[in-house]
């Protein structure tokens, strides 16, 4: 990476399959922009390419859902290489000198599951019901995992006629984690590598020194080559969850949840109180985030959670189980922050972001340490035009640390 400025890569090739006779068609000199993005809540990163085409190839071809796309793209001696399906073809527009429009591309155990269904009684490790369930669905050649973790629960269960992409997060849902009392999580990262595992799970998995970015450095140049200028933060901004009224009022901050386990027939009353443990930041609750100010908060019996795809809140109704699962919400301590783009960073990693005081007192280098820290990058969106690339990262970590700076 460091014999390359920062943000550097080359657009390989993307090519696109034509069902009836597999002719693959060179499309690389219409592409204008591509887009990858991924969440933790989603079960399949997705690609979406900006096309400027003068030659009518949308329909002479013609470009239409389910057909295949590879691509390829460069970072310094490393070529990723992505095999996807296409799911959409959208925003046609006329342009003076052609036609744009936008290809949206999923994984092809996304699309497959659209089109399969299971009904079959499972018994055993929830875990290795779900590895069963994958393997004999994903593309063996082409979709791989990255981490799969064992859970502690066995159980006898029926799937009723259920795609296997939702059984999949039905499945994770149910999964006990050995280390904490939370749930399992279900997603695809932008390397098209596929995990199933608690979030909690990823701070003992990450490497000894995470990656560090830090706002303010020196600022960026199209020949910069250092690996500071590969770590620095364009840009950041922080989550509405510092709105404390705005949190207060939706119940955020505090409440009781109630839960009602049909299977057990029973209902179980779990409070939460989102306050930060200064002795103990690495404790085992989950990464919910925030403290409770004094005289704050009321009573709930939904949680509101965040729609990624609309970037707004929804109310979802609980899950019915005694154990908990991590929320990405607004309720969270997100922080999102703009950085050159390169192959290394992804959703599900630990990261060490630096923070400046915007006035620093006496000398200089301080840290804010109410945003600095340690982080769980849980979304991505990584951007490739014509001269750069950068990426957008949503990170989320257990808590806030109280009190100003003296």
């Amino acid at each position: 990476m460091s014999k390359n400025f920062a943000g550097h890569f080359l657009f390989k090739k993307l090519e696109i399959s034509r069902d009836e006779d597999n002719k693959l068609a060179d499309i690389s000199n219409l592409v204008i922009e591509i887009n990858l993005n991924a969440f933790v809540t989603e079960p399949s990163f997705n690609a979406i390419f900006t096309m400027l085409d003068s030659t009518d190839f949308i329909s002479k071809f013609p470009i239409r859902g389910g057909q295949n796309i590879n691509f390829e793209i460069q970072y310094g001696d490393e070529i990723r290489i992505y095999t996807m399906v296409i799911i959409a073809v959208s925003d046609i527009a006329n342009a003076e000198e052609g036609q744009t429009y936008a290809i949206k591309c999923g994984s092809p155990l996304l699309v497959k599951s659209n089109f399969s269904r299971i009904s079959k009684h499972f018994e055993g490790a929830v875990s290795k019901i779900a590895k069963d369930i994958f393997e004999q669905h994903a593309n063996k050649e082409k979709e791989n995992i990255r981490f799969w973790d064992d859970s502690i629960n066995s159980e006898s269960i029926i799937i009723p006629d259920w795609s296997p992409i939702i059984s999949l997060l039905w499945l994770a849902k149910r999964a006990k984690s050995k280390i904490s009392n939370t749930r399992f999580f279900f997603f695809q990262n932008t390397y098209g590598e596929y995990n199933f595992l608690p979030l909690e799970r990823l701070k003992t998995i990450s490497e000894e020194t995470p990656q560090m970015f830090v706002f303010n450095q020196n600022k960026i140049g199209v020949n910069n080559k250092s690996d500071k200028d590969m770590n620095s933060i364009e840009s950041y901004t922080v989550n509405a969850s510092y709105n404390l009224l705005d949190t207060a009022e939706n119940g955020y901050l505090s409440g009781e949840i109630f839960q009602y386990n049909m299977t057990s027939k029973s209902t179980n009353t779990i409070e939460h109180k989102l306050e930060h443990n200064k002795k103990d930041v690495d404790n085992e609750l989950p990464l919910w985030g925030g403290f409770k100010p004094s005289g704050m908060g009321r009573k709930i019996d939904k949680i509101n959670a965040l729609n990624d795809d609309l970037g707004e809140s929804i109310n979802k109704t609980l899950d019915v189980s005694s154990i908990l699962q991590t929320q990405y919400q607004r309720s969270n301590n997100i922080l999102s922050i703009t950085i050159p783009g390169n192959n290394v960073t992804d959703i599900g990693q630990i990261i060490d972001i630096r923070i400046p005081l915007a006035a620093p007192k006496q000398k200089e280098g301080i840290d804010n340490k109410n945003l600095s820290g340690k982080y769980l990058t849980v979304a991505k969106r990584h951007i490739f035009s014509p001269s750069t690339s950068s990426m957008v990262l949503d990170c989320i970590r257990d808590s806030n640390i109280i009190g100003a700076e003296e």
